[in-house]
C-alpha cells in the first residue's frame, strides 16, 4: 500500500508493505515516541508500526554540499573534506536517505552561502535532491576547532531546525559526534531510531596464513577493530549480552570452543558453538558437541555452566535463536531429513515443527 509523508513542506514518497490482517492491529501512538522498542516496534505517522508489517521502501536524496573552511591554518581544509566524507558516508547507511553522488553537486555549490537566503535551490532541486546539508570549519583563538551544520529542504528553502549541529569537536571523536547527528535526523524524519551507532561481527580470512580473525565495523564500512588475534581458526561471531563484548568459536587451543572477547567462556569438549543470548542476558542458548551430537543447551549467561539440555535426538540441532520474551526457542535441524525450524519452550516442553514453503 503506497502512502504519501507530507512534513515541512517536503513531499517524502515510501511505500509500506502492510498485510491486511496486520492492519487492525495498528494502535495510536504519540510522533516520535518508541513504542514498544524490545518488540521492535516504532511510531510512524501516529501509528505504532512493526518490522513484520511495516518496510521503508523508498529513500529520498540528500545533497551534501563542500564544507567551508574558515580556519587559518591548513589543517581546517582537511579537516572540512573529512566531515564532509563521513555525513556523506554516515547518511547513505542510514537505510533511509540517499546521497547525491559528488559528480552530480551543482557546479555553483562551492559558491553558494551559508545562510539559507543565498542558496540556490532550484538548482539542487533540478538534480533531484530534497534536502542539503551545509557544514563549515572554524578554529578558535584557543585552537579548538568547530564544526557547525545546517541542512535545508530544497522545495521549501525552509532550514531544518532539529538538523542543527554546532560542537567543538576533536578530529579522533568527530565521527562518534557525527553519528549521533544522523542518527537523531533519522529519527526526525522516519520516527525510527538510527542504528548508525550500532557495530557488524565478522570473520575475515588470512590469504597468506590461511587463518581467519574476527573484527567489528561500524555499519558505514569505517573503523575497523580486531577482536581476535591469535593466528587461529576463528568464527561464528555473535554479539555478547552487552552488546559490547563479541562471542565467537575458536581453536586457538586446538579444541572448538567459545569465546567472550578474549575469554574463554564455554570450553566443553567437541563443537561449542552458535550462541544467543536471552533478553534479559542471563542465560545463553547455543549448539554443544559434548555428548556425542550437536543438541541444544541452555548456559549461565555469566559463568557458562550447563542449566538445562533442551534436545535430544540424532540429528543435528544448530542455531537457536530467543523469543523476545524469552519463553521460547528456534532452532534449525535436519531430523526431518533437511534443515528445518523447530520451535521449543524454554522448559524443553511443546517441541513444534514450523511449516516451510
Amino acid at each position: 500500500m503506497a502512502q504519501s509523508f507530507v512534513g515541512k513542506g517536503l513531499l517524502l514518497l515510501a511505500i509500506f508493505v502492510l498485510p491486511f490482517e496486520a492492519r487492525a492491529e495498528i494502535t495510536p501512538c504519540l510522533e516520535h515516541s518508541h513504542c514498544s522498542q524490545p518488540h521492535g516496534e516504532y511510531c510512524l505517522q501516529n501509528i505504532c508500526r512493526s518490522g513484520d508489517f511495516a518496510e521503508v521502501r523508498h529513500l529520498f536524496t540528500i545533497g551534501v554540499a563542500p564544507f567551508y573552511d574558515l580556519s587559518p591554518t591548513e589543517g581546517g581544509k582537511e579537516l572540512a573534506l573529512e566531515a564532509e566524507q563521513i555525513v556523506r558516508g554516515l547518511l547513505g547507511s542510514t537505510g533511509f536517505f540517499g546521497v547525491l553522488p559528488e559528480d552530480q553537486t551543482p557546479p555553483t555549490a562551492a559558491l553558494e552561502g551559508w545562510m539559507g537566503s543565498t542558496i540556490l535551490f532550484d538548482t539542487w532541486s533540478t538534480r533531484r535532491a530534497y534536502g542539503v546539508v551545509k557544514g563549515l570549519i572554524r578554529q578558535a583563538p584557543s585552537g579548538e576547532w568547530m564544526l557547525v551544520l545546517r541542512m535545508y529542504l530544497t522545495e521549501s528553502g525552509e532550514e531544518v531546525e532539529t538538523a542543527r549541529f554546532r560542537s567543538h569537536i576533536r578530529p579522533e571523536t568527530m565521527r562518534e559526534e557525527l553519528i549521533e547527528w544522523a542518527d537523531n535526523l533519522v529519527l526526525e524524519f522516519s520516527g525510527r531510531p538510527g542504528i548508525l551507532g550500532t557495530r557488524i561481527a565478522f570473520s575475515r580470512r588470512d590469504s597468506r596464513t590461511g587463518s581467519k580473525e574476527i573484527f567489528t565495523v561500524g555499519l558505514d564500512g569505517f573503523d575497523e577493530i580486531p577482536v581476535s588475534m591469535n593466528n587461529s581458526l576463528n568464527m561464528l561471531p555473535s554479539w555478547g549480552p552487552d552488546g559490547r563484548e563479541v562471542a565467537y568459536t575458536s581453536y586457538q587451543d586446538g579444541n572448538p570452543d567459545l569465546f567472550l572477547g578474549n575469554e574463554k567462556f564455554s570450553g566443553f569438549p567437541n563443537l561449542n558453538m552458535g550462541p544467543e543470548w536471552s533478553p534479559n542476558g542471563e542465560e545463553v542458548a547455543l549448539s554443544l558437541s559434548k555428548d556425542g551430537n550437536n543438541e541444544i543447551y541452555i548456559l549461565d549467561g555469566e559463568t557458562g555452566d550447563v542449566r538445562q539440555r533442551l534436545t535430544r535426538h540424532p540429528g543435528i540441532d544448530s542455531s537457536p535463536t530467543w523469543s523476545p520474551d524469552g519463553d521460547s526457542l528456534i532452532f534449525v535441524s535436519d531430523r526431518l531429513g533437511s534443515p528445518q525450524l523447530f520451535r521449543i519452550e524454554r522448559d524443553g516442553s511443546g517441541l513444534t515443527h514450523l511449516p516451510t514453503g
